[in-house]
Order: structure tokens, then sequence, then C-alpha cells
């Protein structure tokens, strides 16, 4: 895929406002902390779908009335994408991004859509680091 020189921060901003009704649906919502502006050469597909992937996961695992937390921040060696909801705690964090698994299974989707994040960090040298404890589940993702 090629890459391009991409503003992170307006692309998840536009993709959190496109699912802001979503949340609001699933009485959930959605807090945005972005420090400043952040850009980042990477191809804009993959980036959106890393994004959307992982609002849409966040929305449909979390409890309702709890707030998802997403934030974008830069470091001086790293970029870190994070988002933390409240839903049940993950079982099997090993098993997460296998494709077809679901940790559960009323909450619909096909479970692909971590199997395609990890794909996409995978190939563009992206750490993951997920951990979920008492109701708390946070995903980050670091590039650098």
């Amino acid at each position: 895929y090629p890459k391009a020189l991409l503003s992170f921060s307006i692309i998840l901003k536009e993709r959190v406002e496109f699912f802001d009704q979503v949340a609001i649906g699933n009485s959930v919502n959605i807090i945005l902390t972005n420090e400043n502006e952040i850009n980042i050469l990477f191809n804009e597909i993959e980036l959106q779908r890393m994004i959307d992937n992982s609002i849409s996961n966040a929305i449909k695992y979390s409890y309702q009335n709890t707030n998802i937390l997403i934030e974008l921040s830069k470091t001086d060696t790293n970029i870190i994408f994070q988002i933390t909801n409240y839903g049940d705690t993950i079982i099997n964090i090993d098993k997460l991004f296998s494709k077809y698994y679901r940790e559960n299974e009323y909450r619909g989707g096909f479970g692909l859509g971590l199997g395609i994040i990890e794909n996409i960090c995978t190939n563009n040298n992206i750490k993951i680091d997920v951990q979920s404890k008492d109701n708390k589940s946070l995903f980050k993702y670091i590039w650098g």
C-alpha cells in the first residue's frame, strides 16, 4: 500500500465523529484526547481501518453508560494511539487477534477486525499492547 504524510489527528477526529452516533445509540460516550497535531507517514486506508475496527470493537464491547477514552500522543520516539473501554475483562488476550476468535459470541461480528489490525501492525512494525483488568481494557498501538 502506498504511504503518504497524513494528519493522524484529523483522520482520528473524523472517524470519532463518524462513530459518535453509533456510540450514542449504544449508550456509550466517546472522549477523544489529542495533544497536538500529529502527522504520520502511513497508508490512509490502513490507518482508517485500524481506527475504525478499534472504535467499533470498543463500542461493541463496552457496558452501557460508560466512556470510551481515545488518546493520541507523541513522545520523542513514538506515536501512541490507545483506546480504553469498560466492559467484560478479556480472558484470552493471547487469542484475541486470531482470525474468527470472539471472546463474546453474543456481541456480533465475525472475529475479523482485530486480525486485520494485527496484520497492519505487523506489516508496519507497530507494537500492540493489550491490557484488561477489572472490567477495563486498554488497546495501545505504538509506532516508533
